[in-house]
């Protein structure tokens, strides 16, 4: 279920606040604590060449770590984080994997659509993609990871999705 963030309206000095007032307030206050956040994570997935992490053909199983906003359907859409609460999102995927030499990178897609791509690199033994995207969603838009690797990769996985605030 969404999260709600009810406008409390603006106060003069020497306002006295009304009990709806009030509980507003504490209903905005305990959703700040707990902000929409999701986090999915692959222990060990091997990729070879192109891997579209939203193709349940291709995927391995994402597991469920942190999902205080019901983004993650593992039946419907296992391979997504779905929106649910309009406003401003920080995704990151990230992969990380033990291999010597051997290009990779993570890829977000948004609705689809591929929006933004770490670079490749390698380093001496692991290889690590990490692509960041902020990005202004409205509820029922979605985030799924993508990768590729130069060669065979044996990669692990985390990709999230938190609540920065609303739009303004």
């Amino acid at each position: 279920m969404a999260k709600t963030y009810n406008s409390i309206g603006t106060f003069t000095a020497g306002s006295v606040l009304t009990a709806s007032e009030m509980n507003e307030l504490g209903e905005n206050s305990n959703n700040f604590r707990v902000p929409p956040s999701c986090l999915l994570t692959i222990a060990s997935l091997a990729v070879t060449t192109q891997v579209d992490l939203g193709n349940t053909t291709t995927s391995g199983t994402w597991v469920e770590q942190v999902d205080t906003d019901a983004m993650h359907d593992a039946v419907t859409n296992p391979t997504r984080i779905t929106v649910n609460t309009a406003g401003i999102y920080l995704v990151t995927a990230n992969l990380l994997g033990g291999a010597s030499n051997i290009n990779a990178f993570a890829m977000i897609k948004v609705n689809g659509t591929q929006i933004a791509q770490s670079s490749m690199g390698n380093a001496s033994y692991f290889t690590r993609g990490q692509a960041t995207l902020v990005h202004s969603a409205a509820v029922n838009d979605y985030y799924e990871f993508a990768t590729a690797a130069a060669s065979s990769l044996t990669s692990a996985f985390r990709f999230s999705a938190v609540w920065l605030g609303q739009v303004s």
